[in-house]
């Protein structure tokens, strides 16, 4: 399997954890039992925090560096522009703060 496509498979199965934290988020705003908002804050901590992980995983970064994106389509360049930004945005806050600061639980 190609660096690329090994990126791209990690960051379709981020996507996904990010999609179920959105629907725990828009259900915990409409539709979520009383009394179940501690619970519901401790499975969206411990969510945001894998995805933080996922999205600064060191092997995004060897990847990147591996990715020859003179042999890439433009969607595909663009994507991996995106990719790049992101990481490089998710990597400057701490894995310890993402608990906290969404959730104020600490």
């Amino acid at each position: 399997m190609s660096e690329f496509n090994k990126l791209m498979n990690f960051v379709k199965r981020t996507t996904a954890l990010s999609q179920i934290s959105g629907s725990l988020g828009w259900d915990q705003e409409t539709m979520m039992a009383k009394g179940s908002i501690a619970q519901r804050s401790q499975w969206m901590g411990h969510i945001e925090s894998t995805i933080h992980d996922r999205k600064t995983d060191p092997r995004i970064a060897e990847w990147l560096n591996l990715i020859d994106i003179k042999k890439l389509t433009l969607a595909d360049t663009a994507q991996i522009k995106h990719i790049k930004r992101d990481y490089d945005r998710s990597v400057k806050i701490p894995s310890d703060r993402i608990f906290a600061c969404n959730y104020n639980l600490t």
